[in-house]
């Protein structure tokens, strides 16, 4: 049995599945998180290259702690991120690494909406590169920023922020 498959149907079907892929992300623009309250203010999108970076520390396979239910669960000595829902991040800061470069929040509903991601939590990872903050819930995108505080008298570093939020 000879099937001739016409090649116009190929192309058709690859076009289709390039398209389907790129619209089924759901993933929102790379921001860049730091002091400078101008960037902040544009929410500047990051160059792909920033932003191929962010989606590799987010992604690639590293040792991952979850922490979830405020509960308590050790980071391990080479643990590289760290999965924590909001109403978890008080426990962070009984858990410092010096290996750790992505923390993962996630926002599982609207009550998480109104908590606060405190920013000097953070410091119990100095070597954070990256906040990647996942919305479960339908949110825009100033409210994620606003549930983030820092100080304004403190210079920290530079660190990514990507924001993953349901269309």
């Amino acid at each position: 049995m000879n099937i001739k498959i016409n090649p116009l149907v190929i192309a058709l079907f690859t076009l289709c599945t390039i398209i389907s892929t790129k619209t089924s992300a759901q993933e929102n623009d790379v921001k860049l998180f730091n002091n400078d309250a101008q960037t902040n203010a544009r929410s500047k999108s990051l160059p792909d290259n920033d932003a191929q970076m962010l989606k590799k520390l987010v992604y690639k396979k590293v040792e991952t702690a979850y922490l979830s239910n405020n509960e308590s669960k050790p980071i391990m000595l080479n643990t590289e991120r760290v999965v924590v829902d909001v109403t978890s991040l008080n426990t962070i800061n009984r858990k410092p690494s010096n290996m750790v470069k992505v923390l993962v929040i996630k926002v599982l509903n609207q009550n998480d909406l109104s908590k606060t991601i405190d920013y000097d939590a953070f410091s119990v990872f100095p070597n954070l590169e990256c906040i990647y903050i996942s919305c479960e819930v339908e949110a825009s995108q100033s409210q994620i920023i606003r549930m983030i505080k820092k100080r304004e008298d403190i210079k920290y570093p530079p660190t990514f922020l990507g924001i993953n939020i349901p269309i």
